[in-house]
């Protein structure tokens, strides 16, 4: 130990970058071989080898640009297997390291650390006990991580938004429920689609870890908000899993379904074309994994919005209705709408029925 500190703060630079290099391997091998009790004895020791490990950023500063970026990765992906080694009293130095992280006047550096952790952040959260995480882990992760400034980028935000569901599930559900205002502001603050695709791919994980109370407060009102977004692609991978959110509110609180088909109501009643694609979405998200939450008012929507002569809106009601179905209103109805479509088109909706028929057999030779 006394040799590699040596290394750490010599004069000679290339001894000293390569040291700095292998500090996390350095305190990650004498973790792993000694026992708990060598390991407490030698925190003396220990505290001056954490002091260098958490104040890397610092100390690279002198060092060219490509040899800071080796130094912080090749230590920072080791972070989380020195947390599991040294255990959760590791959580004051990682705090302690975040906060003066920002401090750095090297905004790649600072970028590319952050990267690296919040990657990890799911991972440390699950070390610490769960007063831990709701009283200091997760303020560090929403004023550090989740919070545009000159020390944190939106690549960082959209990065770590899509850990923070798993780590609420780690909490209380009364100190979870203090995050509902977080998503919906942070839709609201943050329109880059990124981190509208990243809030639309929790949506599964959210609907685990909320009471139905939350669930049609906030994440009813989020998923639909998400359903009208810019970006095409958010849009419609929300839409194809509304499905998740319309069996969850049917399956826990059923008298709150009618609230949640208000809203595809409004898409299928508008008159902008976005929105009848956007209901079509949802209505082929039902048809396809939920079709026992079709009801007749859903069915009468369907046949209206499809009877529309806009070629995109014909061909998204055709593939919805040259699938497979079980249900026999929701058949009847997919065959009057093929009727339609095969009557008057347009051509590409037609063709999704002629690629929807088994191919026909070869005549025998």
């Amino acid at each position: 130990l006394e040799q590699f500190l040596e290394f750490a703060n010599s004069k000679t630079r290339p001894l000293k970058v390569e040291a700095l290099k292998f500090t996390g391997r350095f305190l990650l091998a004498f973790l792993a071989k000694e026992s708990r009790a060598v390991i407490l004895s030698s925190l003396p020791d220990l505290n001056r080898l954490f002091k260098i490990y958490f104040n890397l950023p610092g100390l690279v500063t002198a060092l060219e640009p490509k040899q800071r970026i080796e130094v912080i990765e090749q230590n920072f992906e080791l972070v989380y297997a020195i947390f599991v080694k040294f255990g959760p009293d590791l959580w004051p130095y990682f705090r302690y390291f975040i906060l003066k992280l920002d401090e750095s006047k090297d905004s790649d550096l600072v970028e590319r650390t952050k990267m690296i952790l919040a990657s990890k952040l799911t991972l440390i959260a699950g070390i610490l006990n769960s007063e831990t995480i709701s009283s200091q882990f997760l303020p560090l992760l929403c004023s550090r991580f989740l919070s545009l400034s000159k020390a944190t980028s939106l690549k960082v935000k959209v990065t770590s938004v899509k850990v923070l569901s798993s780590i609420l599930k780690l909490i209380s559900p009364s100190d979870r429920k203090k995050f509902c205002d977080f998503y919906i502001s942070s839709l609201s603050d943050c329109r880059e689609w990124r981190f509208e695709f990243s809030l639309a791919g929790q949506l599964e994980t959210l609907l685990e870890i909320f009471e139905t109370e939350e669930i049609v407060s906030f994440i009813v009102p989020m998923f639909f908000k998400l359903c009208k977004v810019e970006a095409a692609i958010v849009r419609k991978f929300a839409a194809e899993h509304f499905y998740l959110l319309a069996k969850k509110v049917a399956a826990d609180r059923k008298e709150s379904l009618p609230f949640v088909m208000e809203y595809v109501r409004f898409f299928a009643q508008s008159s902008s074309h976005l929105h009848r694609l956007t209901f079509l979405k949802l209505f082929g998200s039902l048809a396809s994994s939920a079709p026992d939450l079709i009801d007749d008012f859903l069915l009468s929507e369907f046949r209206k919005v499809a009877g529309a002569k806009t070629p995109g809106i014909r061909f998204a009601a055709a593939v919805i209705a040259a699938g497979p179905h079980s249900s026999p209103q929701l058949q009847q109805v997919c065959q009057e709408i093929k009727e339609l479509i095969l009557q008057s088109g347009p051509p590409e909706a037609k063709k999704v029925f002629e690629d929807a028929l088994p191919p026909k057999e070869s005549d025998p030779e």
